[in-house]
């Protein structure tokens, strides 16, 4: 029982928020999604012992599976950052932690869930949760004030993801209505699987609804040729619907990649600005430096970096330039696993259709249901060539594959068969260290990611006796999210340096030290075992910078040492410019500083940030005429920027200039 209640209990896993947390959309949702799959584990290691009937059964979907995440723990140990592929980043914490407690989530689903029955029932609860979702989102439909931070993904916090959530839900529903005996819940799920499809269409998800229009395509044309009383029109029509959607699919990748004045490539442009076309290019080199077991699981951003585009913070490739992911399934798994990881991710894909084909083939599972479970998988697996897995749909990924493993099979090998003594020892066994081990994983995959993943609580504290220990819980706690809360705490110790009057400084001197050295310590550990984290560069630069200003001058030697190390690792990435140049700037070195600015101005003259950053040298050295006639240039040249420049042209002269160091960083 207590088992199947946990199973239940991961189906509100979309509900799950906590807003102190960082990232709290998706963050609460891994935490308790782990918490949950750790004490599954144990439990159903205890079943085992009393019956051992549960153990797990082999098939094609399970063994890919197990290869799928054998091949997964071998690439994240291979790439350029194991720390970053195990633990992850705050924001999306799906590293090889996160695949363990799936893998379990996998393992008990499969083994437990054996029965139609049981699965309707598992989906009928997976459909009321979405339904409250869904309500949830309506609610800010019609009023966009009530919940504005969830940007139209109701509990998800993103209208992509939601729309990929829902995806799930349209299959959950018509497998539901297509495997039922009873009337009332064939109803349901008919019901249920036009509401989804109708808030599809009411988000924002553009390849969530494309997904869906797709695949009603793909399904009128499959039960079209796989019709019960099949007649030569029927497989006519049907077959002209498939070959008309794969002319179409063909048409629009092929007008997409290769002819950039298609109306294709610009209506995908205007929607994306130009970026994700800039990213695919991106991967795609990063995966020929790699290309059998990629870059690690999770280190795209190093990717990315290595292989920056100073194109990026201008049109045509946005002004975006961070990307910790393609926005592109298939890139994503290219770039972070090479073809070892794309392979097993088909096999495991190819196993679970098979499985579902041959049952509707041999009778044992309904035909209308398997055809259903073939469209969403294209649909699913087009929806993401422009998107991505985040938690939410990793874990309805495993659940549909559990599904897919459970569905009958003739095969004799997976019947149930007597179990030795010696396998009930080792049940025994393992269920005793399970048990044992459960508090130290628990604490380290849960408990301590929670309580060290709060860095508002820092920024609420009222007193620098509070803030201390806080801080430093944060910059030295859980591996989990580690790199990302040391770059913005740091980021908020400047400003904080920064905007303290003299008196106010000096009066908290000792303790402002202290959380100088935190943060510097920090950024240390973290650039050192990542070599390339241009962030962490940027961030330790200011740290540098800053501490010169105010405490010893001599640390600006370490600033601009660490801003060249950087820079030569990243002369094609105008941040590493900007960096230095406020170093230079800071010694009074105009000519030099001046110079760097125009070589990042050079990598591409269109990015306005190059030339907000010259503007903002002209400020700190005191050469007003010059920083007035390049304001008017600047606002009129680039009126994007207008809300950064228009400020420090407001600035009083009796106004302190220093916090404008920040802006380089």
């Amino acid at each position: 029982m207590s088992i199947r209640i946990l199973l239940y209990a991961l189906l509100f896993t979309p509900l799950v928020l906590w807003t102190p947390l960082d990232f709290f959309f998706d963050s609460t949702k891994v935490l308790y999604l782990m918490a949950l799959a750790e004490l599954l584990l144990v439990c159903y290691l205890w079943l085992l012992v009393k019956d051992t009937r549960w153990r797990p059964r082999l098939n094609a979907v399970s063994i890919a599976f197990w290869i799928y995440l054998a091949v997964m723990i071998l690439v994240s140990l291979l790439g350029v950052d194991p720390f970053h592929s195990f633990w992850a980043s705050t924001d999306r914490i799906n590293g090889l932690l996160f695949w363990l407690h799936l893998a379990a989530v996998f393992l008990v689903l499969s083994s437990v869930m054996r029965s139609r029955e049981e699965w309707n029932r598992y989906f009928f609860v997976s459909t009321l949760v979405a339904l409250a979702v869904g309500s949830i989102f309506l609610i800010w439909l019609m009023d966009p004030t009530f919940w504005s931070d969830s940007m139209g993904g109701s509990t998800l916090g993103n209208s992509t993801y939601f729309g990929a959530y829902l995806l799930f839900h349209v299959i959950f529903s018509l497998q539901i209505a297509f495997t039922t005996h009873s009337p009332r819940m064939k109803k349901y799920g008919y019901w249920t699987a036009a509401v989804f499809a109708g808030l599809i269409l009411l988000t924002s998800a553009l390849a969530a609804k494309g997904a869906l229009l797709g695949g009603a395509v793909f399904a009128m044309a499959l039960f079209l040729l796989f019709a019960s009383k099949p007649t030569r029109m029927k497989k006519y029509f049907g077959l002209s619907l498939l070959v008309l959607l794969v002319v179409s699919f063909v048409y629009v990748w092929s007008a997409l990649l290769f002819d950039a004045d298609s109306r294709v490539y610009q209506a995908f442009v205007s929607a994306s600005s130009g970026a994700r076309l800039s990213v695919w290019e991106i991967g795609w080199n990063a995966f020929l430096d790699r290309p059998m077991f990629g870059w690690g699981l999770e280190n795209f951003q190093s990717a990315f970096i290595d292989h920056f585009d100073p194109c990026f913070g201008a049109s045509p490739c946005g002004h975006q330039m961070w990307f910790d992911k393609a926005h592109n399934s298939l890139v994503d798994t290219l770039v972070t696993g090479g073809l070892a990881l794309l392979a097993t991710y088909a096999l495991v894909w190819i196993a679970a259709l098979r499985r579902v084909w041959q049952a509707s083939v041999s009778g044992k599972f309904p035909r209308a249901a398997a055809l259903i479970f073939v469209v969403f998988a294209a649909s699913y697996l087009v929806h993401n060539l422009v998107e991505f897995d985040v938690t939410v749909t990793w874990l309805f990924f495993v659940i549909v594959l559990a599904y897919a493993g459970s569905v009958p099979s003739a095969d004799p090998s997976e019947m149930p068969t007597p179990t030795p003594p010696r396998r009930k020892r080792l049940a025994l066994s393992l269920a005793v260290c399970a048990t044992l081990v459960l508090p130290f994983t628990l604490y380290h995959s849960v408990i301590f990611p929670w309580v060290t993943n709060q860095t508002a609580a820092v920024m609420a504290a009222a007193t620098m006796r509070e803030r201390l220990p806080l801080y430093e819980k944060m910059v030295q706690g859980s591996p989990v999210g580690i790199d990302f809360r040391r770059v913005f705490l740091a980021g908020e110790t400047a400003k904080l340096a920064y905007k303290l009057s003299a008196q106010k400084r000096d009066a908290i001197s000792s303790s402002l030290q202290q959380e100088f050295r935190m943060a510097i310590n920090g950024l240390e550990q973290s650039v050192s075992r990542a070599p390339n984290y241009l962030r962490g560069y940027d961030l330790l630069v200011l740290m540098y910078l800053t501490h010169a200003r105010f405490f010893d001058p001599g640390s600006i030697e370490k600033a601009e040492d660490v801003a060249r190390r950087s820079l030569a690792q990243n002369p094609n990435n105008q941040q590493a410019y900007w960096a230095l140049a406020g170093v230079l700037v800071y010694e009074g070195r105009a000519d030099e500083a001046f110079q760097v600015l125009e070589s990042a101005i050079a990598l591409n003259p269109e990015v306005a940030d190059s030339y907000v950053k010259k503007l903002v040298a002209f400020k700190l050295l005191g050469q007003e005429e010059a920083f007035d006639a390049y304001a008017q240039w600047i606002l009129q040249e680039f009126p994007i920027v207008q809300a950064t420049v228009q400020p420090i042209v407001d600035l009083r002269p009796e106004e302190e200039v220093d916090w404008l160091y920040t802006v380089f960083y």
